[in-house]
């Protein structure tokens, strides 16, 4: 049997059909990112474990949450302590918003989230301070580009652990 060929009229109603339905879907779609967003509430920092690591309370439940898109040095080294006092000074006892990631745990059993801090993005900037380079793993990586520019602005503008000695 001869499958019959479609015309140009044909195909462009097809995508014009898809683009509608497109837009009347995206108010519901922005609708849901924003409510997923917000359905986490403020959480408190108990704890700074290192550079991209912290131990955050909600309610009488506290959980470990690994920084989405940054990799802090090991805190065993003396960037590490750095990295870990100047996390610890932007939120020890602070409350925060968490968006989490597409993939919501890492291997160690650990949140992923980005980490809000009223209107700021914590992530974001940890590394445009200097303070840890960008660890982009698929599929949690939605502010690659943004992740990316920060830290070679850090770099540049010789930052944080970026800082000539």
């Amino acid at each position: 049997m001869k499958r019959r060929k479609t015309t140009v009229r044909e195909r462009y109603a097809y995508v014009m059909a898809l683009l509608v339905i497109l837009v009347l879907l995206l108010p519901f779609i922005r609708e849901w990112l924003q409510e997923r967003r917000e359905k986490q509430g403020l959480y408190t920092v108990v704890y700074v474990t290192d550079g991209d690591t912290l131990i955050i309370r909600k309610g009488e439940t506290e959980e470990d949450l690994r920084l989405i898109g940054i990799d802090a040095p090991e805190k065993d080294t003396e960037e590490g302590q750095l990295s870990r006092k100047y996390l610890q000074d932007l939120l020890q006892g602070k409350e925060i918003t968490l968006q989490y990631g597409i993939e919501e745990k890492d291997k160690y059993g650990r949140s992923l989230a980005y980490v809000w801090l009223k209107e700021e993005l914590v992530n974001e900037k940890i590394l445009r301070d200097g303070y840890a380079q960008p660890l982009i793993i698929s599929p949690n990586d939605a502010y690659r580009v943004t992740f990316e520019a920060a830290y070679h602005e850090a770099v540049q503008q010789k930052r944080g652990l970026w800082a000539e000695k």
